[in-house]
This record gives structure tokens, sequence and C-alpha cells, in this order.
């Protein structure tokens, strides 16, 4: 029997999984709220790429057996296509996702944020990792777009950047110094001496 072609979003964009907050799906139907389960299948596979099923099985249902942790995996495979009318992914020994999804990291929040994988330890293991790799890129991304706005003399913009830099990751030297240098640089030399004094 023919499987009917997966919907698009009604705007044309490509499906997307948004793993940033709250893990959703978007779709055709708009978005999707994942199950936690769902959320860490998908995010296994979108930022870990292409995995082997007994892995996958193993690490989500680390106390049961191989058999029953893979009828478990094809169950819930099954039962997402159903629910959200996209295959999502290809599954035989290795499990991928299909081509065309996008992966949105973008939000604001952590990664499967408000979702805690405690009892899922390889996973859990696996997640800080990713959350720690997706915070150093967010803190470069921010550090970039403050250098081109220093650059541009647009300096109050680049200290809201600054300011976010170390209360992400207050640990990072060149954060302090940018908030510093940009407090100097607006003719507020308290505000650079407290930096300092914070840092």
């Amino acid at each position: 029997m023919p499987v009917a072609p997966p919907e698009q979003p009604a705007d044309g964009s490509a499906p997307a999984l948004l793993l940033v907050g709250e893990p959703r799906w978007r779709g055709a139907q708009g978005e999707t709220r994942l199950a936690r389960l769902d959320a860490a299948l998908l995010a296994l596979l979108a930022l870990g790429g292409e995995q082997p099923r007994n892995r996958v099985a193993a690490w989500l249902w680390p106390g049961s057996a191989v058999k029953n942790a893979n009828l478990s995996l094809r169950q819930r495979l099954f039962r997402l296509r159903q629910q959200l009318n996209h295959p999502l992914v290809e599954a035989g020994t290795m499990l991928r996702l299909v081509p065309g999804i996008q992966v949105d990291l973008d939000g604001t929040g952590e990664l499967l944020g408000g979702l805690d994988f405690g009892d899922l330890e390889a996973f859990d293991e696996w997640l800080g990792a990713q959350r720690g790799q997706l915070a150093l890129r967010r803190v470069d991304g921010w550090a970039g777009e403050a250098a081109r706005l220093e650059a541009r003399g647009a300096l109050a913009e680049a200290l809201v950047l600054a300011e976010r830099i170390v209360a992400n990751r207050p640990e990072l030297e060149h954060g302090w110094r940018r908030l510093m240098r940009l407090h100097y640089l607006r003719g507020d030399r308290a505000a650079a001496i407290d930096s300092f004094e914070r840092f």
C-alpha cells in the first residue's frame, strides 16, 4: 500500500525540529510538543547523526533486554510517524533523520529544556556534553556580533551582548574584557571598574 507523502508546513518552509527550550516539531499542523523519549530520540539523531539502532534502544530503555528495547523503539517510531504525519526517521540497523528536516537550535533556553533524563544515564551524559557545546557556540556567536557592533560604533547594543556573555559564561575572561572595554568606550569609568571588580 503506498504511503502518503509527508505534509509540509503551510508556509512552505521545511519541517523542523525545535530542540531549544521545550522541544517541538513544526509541520503542516503547526507546532507539536514532543514527548520526553521522542525528544531524546530525535535530538540524538539530529545532533549526533546516524546512530546504531541497538545503541539508541539501549540508551532510551536502559533497563530492558535488547529484544524488548528494540521492540519499544520500533513502536515509538511508528507512533511518532502517525502522530506527526511525517516519517522523520529512516530505520534500519542504523537510524537517521530523513533528508529535508531542519534542526532549529536558535531558541532561548536550554537544549531539551525542562526535561529530566537522569534515569537514562548514557543519554543524560551525552546531552550534558551537547548542552555545553551549544552554550559555547552561542557565546561565540554573541562575541562575533558584539565585535561587529563595536566596530560600527553601536556600543550600547554591543554592551547588551557582552552582558549576556558574562551572565551565561562568567568563567570566560574575554567576555569580561569586552564588557570593561565597552563601558570605558562609552565613558562610564565607574561601570568599567565595577565590571573589573565583579570579574
